[in-house]
């Protein structure tokens, strides 16, 4: 699915080397590659796997707080 996904990229994606935590419509997920204009991004909802581009204004990376009791949203 990846492959495929990769294959369709809109631009020439460079890839990730792991995964990174982001919020995507304050949704969490894992950003696995991106474009100049867009992250391919991979989240399970609802024990489904899903897997697609969206635009990078609409992905927001998240970073651990120093304690780890929760989670703050970097723009």
């Amino acid at each position: 699915m990846r492959d495929e996904a990769l294959r369709q990229a809109p631009g020439r994606p460079i890839i990730l080397l792991r995964p990174a935590p982001v919020t995507v419509r304050s949704m969490p997920a894992n950003a696995l590659a991106y474009t100049v204009t867009d992250v391919l991004i991979e989240w399970d909802a609802q024990s489904d796997y899903h897997l697609r581009w969206e635009a990078s204004w609409l992905v927001h990376r998240v970073q651990a707080a120093p304690d780890d009791s929760h989670l703050q949203e970097a723009v």
